[in-house]
């Protein structure tokens, strides 16, 4: 297993001001077409009808769980490397805008109000913990999670409706 243990408050107040300039009008809190941080995820096909998902609240924060299907495990691969570039690309200065959806605004306005996060890369996936020692950033972060998996079982309901997709971890 390799860890990964990085402080991007840097980065994601970087991408929290660029995703400002989206906050004046309230943008869909999963908008996969247009947003410049999820679109690595939306460009590998099936990955996000695939993935499981899950999110928990922590006492000090929130753990992210993301398992791909082995075959989608190289495409996952991919799109996380896709991300990894463009936040590279936001730390260098090349990146001075960008669309983000409503998950991403929150995401990085957490991270931008010092939270941290830590990555750990398993053979069957990706654990994230995003965390804090201040409990008005942990409460931002609950506040999150409990949205992200409402809107994730919207997503899921609104898949299954359309394309009889059903059944996987979306927590």
């Amino acid at each position: 297993m390799k860890r990964f243990t990085t402080s991007l408050a840097l980065v994601f107040a970087l991408v929290f001001a660029f995703g400002a300039l989206n906050a004046a009008e309230e943008s869909a809190w999963f908008d996969m077409e247009n947003c410049g941080m999820c679109a690595p995820m939306t460009a590998e096909k099936g990955l996000m009808e695939n993935i499981n998902w899950e999110n928990h609240n922590i006492s000090n924060g929130m753990l992210s769980i993301a398992t791909p299907p082995a075959e989608y495990a190289e495409a996952f691969d991919r799109a996380c490397a896709s991300m990894d570039a463009l936040v590279k690309k936001m730390m260098a200065g090349d990146v001075m805008e960008m669309t983000l959806c409503g998950h991403c605004n929150s995401y990085s306005s957490i991270m931008g109000a010092g939270a941290k996060i830590e990555k750990i890369v398993t053979k069957n996936g990706r654990l994230t913990l995003l965390t804090s020692s201040d409990e008005k950033i942990v409460g931002k972060i609950h506040a999150h999670v409990e949205r992200t998996n409402a809107e994730m079982a919207k997503m899921m309901e609104a898949m299954t409706k359309e394309s009889g997709h059903e059944g996987h971890a979306h927590d």
